[in-house]
């Protein structure tokens, strides 16, 4: 997504009314989902989910079947996704994320504090359209590690976004979660699901 002026979105709770506004501009027409994740004073976090339709051109949707640990952001850093054991439902899930700058391991010395963490998470089930927001923390075999519990099996869409040298990078997983096994157990951990 790219800037367009004149977006706008408009929040009303509690009798009160907070506008803030995020221009967008969206390439392809079609159906799209956004996740307002917020959290106004004295109050819960929330995740509103919107469904706006875009008029244009609407490709077909490509259904992604396999995992993509690797990327590169943005900002051309490369990142992988570090996997120690494949990922179960209802069971701790570590997700460290090595980032390398030509071909150099960044230390987590590297990256700013981003919006009061390390790095911030979201993770989008494929089907469910279930949304998790993970705050990571910074590592020591790697910058960036997460910590989650995924309460559903399926293919997640994953996105980080972290502070590097005063740029903020941008990447994009997929991630392959199968049903636990009696070997798993379940933990509890920061993330906020909402569906």
């Amino acid at each position: 997504m790219k800037p367009l002026p004149g977006s706008g979105i408009c929040i009303r709770r509690c009798g009160r009314t907070a506008a803030t506004r995020w221009p967008l501009l969206f390439l392809p027409g079609g159906n799209y989902l956004l996740y307002a994740d917020y959290q106004p004073e004295g109050i819960d976090p929330s995740v509103d989910t919107i469904p706006l339709h875009i008029a244009g051109n609407s490709p077909d949707p490509v259904a992604t079947s396999s995992e993509k640990l690797t990327a590169v952001t943005d900002g051309g850093l490369d990142i992988k996704v570090d996997l120690a054991a494949p990922l179960h439902t209802g069971a701790a899930s570590l997700l460290p994320f090595r980032i390398e700058r030509e071909g150099e391991q960044l230390r987590a010395t590297a990256l700013s504090p981003y919006l009061g963490a390390a790095a911030h998470l979201i993770l989008i089930h494929q089907t469910c359209k279930d949304f998790l927001h993970v705050h990571t923390e910074a590592g020591t075999g790697a910058p960036v590690v997460a910590h989650t519990q995924f309460e559903k099996a399926g293919i997640y869409r994953m996105w980080i976004q972290f502070d590097a040298s005063g740029i903020v990078h941008t990447a994009d997983f997929t991630l392959d979660v199968k049903e636990a096994t009696p070997a798993h157990t379940p933990m509890q951990h920061p993330a906020h699901h909402h569906g």
